[in-house]
């Protein structure tokens, strides 16, 4: 089912669905998808064990739009959530993540502030990292790795 290539994974990623509720940064646009597209290609990885479903960013379209649409097809995915970006409009709310948690998803860091980790001492990355950790792991909680 892999197309011959034990092994490997195919990781779809999104960063919203439908029209967004806040100002997108340059290039994030073709990340976005409508309903329609979205529930297509769940539809079409359905069963699909090699591919994986992610959402950057802790859209509020995450948990309007994409969890009912996993759910009813019995898919999980993989939320990768900007922990600066909380409660902020159109983003995700604690209680949100807490519900995608709850709901069997899971949830990991996309940092606090969004920004590149390039050229980061080694402190600076760590206390990135824990900071967006703690904060995900009291929205949702339970442990995020």
């Amino acid at each position: 089912m892999n197309g011959g290539h034990p092994g490997r994974r195919l990781i779809l990623t999104f960063h919203g669905v439908g029209p967004p509720r806040r100002e997108l940064p340059d290039g994030e646009a073709r990340f976005w998808v409508d309903e329609a597209r979205l529930a297509a290609i769940l539809d079409a990885v359905v069963g699909r064990d090699e591919v994986e479903v992610t959402f950057d960013d802790g859209n509020a379209s995450d948990v309007e739009i994409a969890l009912p649409a996993l759910l009813d097809r019995g898919l999980s995915a993989q939320f990768f959530i900007i922990a600066g970006r909380l409660g902020q409009p159109g983003s995700l709310t604690p209680a949100q993540v807490g519900e995608l948690a709850a709901q069997g998803m899971a949830i990991g860091a996309h940092g606090v502030q969004h920004r590149s980790w390039r050229g980061w001492d080694r402190a600076a990355l760590v206390r990135e990292i824990r900071a967006a950790r703690v904060a995900l792991e009291d929205a949702a909680g339970s442990a995020v790795t």
